[in-house]
């Protein structure tokens, strides 16, 4: 919604594109317990990887890359948010070096996950150490230099509005401990670059997440991804739902060939040491942070996971290649309903003319699509669990999305923030479907309506009403003026 579809620098990091481990963890446990089910794992013997890892190493992996102000990910309009790229700063001079054991690894990967992925690279990719206080400079430094505090104070306030996250939450500070916290490494787009942190080891983890990010520089070595695809941070300000399709793709082809890459090449070795990084995983940030940002920061790498490995089931990594190519994903639903791509497009939506219902003293902060995808967070993934509604009632309900609009609104000289989307849905079902849904998460938020249809409580007031058999407009303000104002200009 907000600032977070078209400036995200937090849920949405498009032109670096940072691991995150904890994703990496979940992802994991479901391919390796598939492997040890079948005992598939269980009859190697241990490659050459497990021989040559040292006792104590830097530990590798990837890092976060300045969150370029892009719609990202994703995460606003309840997608992804993307920001500007900073300026270029100084960044820090590496402290730590590259032990050549732990060089020799990385190379050894490279090989391997290039023969996994069936795509080559014609030159060497640069390498680069970050001790943990080095990465922590570096998110201050470059990831979030240029945050406005203010602009993202009111970002913060928006997503209130539309109980998302809780009032008055500090996020450049959540952001940088975030960060900090689950960036283990990264391949940066500008500098054509791959970082590490270091750590004590070069263990199954880290290896997984250097594969993760090798697929990245192969990925954009062999696709033209910034031009071809328009995934650069101008085209994704004009269509944030079309970018965070895009990333998705991005993540999950990584996430599907580091996979591949593990059932090819871990070791008995590998396999416990992962099995016992469940346990030992700590997430102190993302754990307590609020829902609706863990789970966008996710997207990409689960959705985008799922979405990925339907196109590998149809004709291998051809089919793959194809949707970096010429069929690329197009919105969030895609990626949602793979079986909706590539032929399910989304419908363009108009809002009507706001400014001219609310006044001069109004203006148009963001607009955009809210799409599927942060439509279910909307009705999932509120800040307070009392107005989350189910999440298999929320998947079922955005599964019959058409399109949307939506406008950010703010009075200056009042101080006042609104709120506007306008929907359409496939069929006259789904929109009664989608209606249900929207009508129970603002019952649990707000109580029962109003004789007139009005939601009201604490200070922010709603209207959900419909427009025609498959649309409906949702309204929240922080004032009855402002929403009566737009309501009854919509229902002439």
């Amino acid at each position: 919604m907000p600032k977070a579809k078209n400036n995200n620098k937090y849920l949405a990091i498009v032109l670096v594109l940072a691991v995150v481990f904890f994703s990496i963890i979940v992802l994991m446990e479901c391919i390796l317990l598939r492997g040890i089910n079948s005992g598939q794992f269980l009859s190697q013997e241990p490659p050459g990887l497990a021989e040559n890892l040292p006792a104590q190493s830097p530990q590798a992996s990837p890092s976060p890359v300045p969150a370029s102000a892009e719609p990202e990910e994703s995460e606003p309009t309840p997608e992804a948010i993307v920001t500007p790229t900073p300026e270029p700063t100084p960044e820090p001079t590496p402290s730590v070096t590259l032990e050549p054991e732990i060089a020799q690894m990385m190379d050894q990967i490279e090989e391997q996950i290039s023969e996994v992925r069936l795509l080559e690279m014609s030159e060497r990719i640069p390498r680069k150490v970050y001790s943990r206080d080095e990465l922590r400079e570096f998110v201050r430094e470059e990831m979030l230099e240029d945050l406005d505090e203010e602009a993202e104070s009111n970002n913060v306030r928006f997503y209130n509005l539309l109980g998302l996250l809780p009032e008055g939450l500090e996020m450049k500070t959540l952001l940088e401990d975030l960060y900090s916290e689950q960036i283990a490494g990264f391949y940066t787009i500008e500098d054509r670059e791959m970082v590490v942190v270091a750590g004590d080891e070069f263990g199954i983890s880290e290896r997984l997440t250097y594969a993760h990010e090798y697929v990245h520089a192969l990925q954009y070595a062999n696709f033209d991804i910034e031009n071809g695809l328009g995934y650069n941070e101008d085209d994704c300000q004009e269509d944030s739902e079309r970018c965070l399709a895009i990333q998705a793709l991005i993540e999950g082809d990584a996430n599907l060939s580091q996979f591949l890459w593990f059932e090819n090449h871990a070791t008995r070795a590998d396999i416990m040491e992962l099995i016992l990084s469940f346990e030992e995983n700590e997430s102190h940030v993302l754990d307590s942070a609020p829902a609706y940002l863990t789970t966008s920061m996710m997207f990409p790498y689960e959705q985008g996971t799922a979405f990925v490995q339907y196109l590998y089931s149809i004709n291998g990594f051809d089919t793959i290649n194809e949707a970096f190519t010429t069929t690329p994903p197009v919105s969030a639903e895609q990626i949602m309903f793979p079986e909706r791509y590539p032929d399910d497009l989304p419908i363009k939506v108009d809002l009507p003319d706001v400014l001219a219902a609310l006044g001069e003293d109004w203006e148009i902060d963001h607009d955009g699509v809210v799409g599927a995808w942060d439509s279910y967070l909307m009705l999932s993934k509120g800040f307070d669990e009392r107005f989350q509604i189910d999440e298999d009632v929320a998947l079922v309900a955005v599964e019959g999305w058409g399109g949307d609009a939506y406008a950010l609104l703010k009075n200056e000289s009042q101080d006042e923030f609104l709120f506007i989307m306008n929907t359409t849905w496939d069929t006259e079902e789904d929109q009664q479907e989608a209606w249900n849904a929207f009508s129970a998460m603002l019952k649990l938020r707000f109580g029962s309506p109003g004789h007139d249809g009005l939601f009201s409580k604490d200070g922010t007031f709603a209207r959900l009403f419909k427009t025609d058999e498959k649309g409906f407009v949702l309204i929240l303000s922080e004032t009855l003026d402002g929403l009566e104002s737009l309501y009854d200009f919509l229902s002439e």
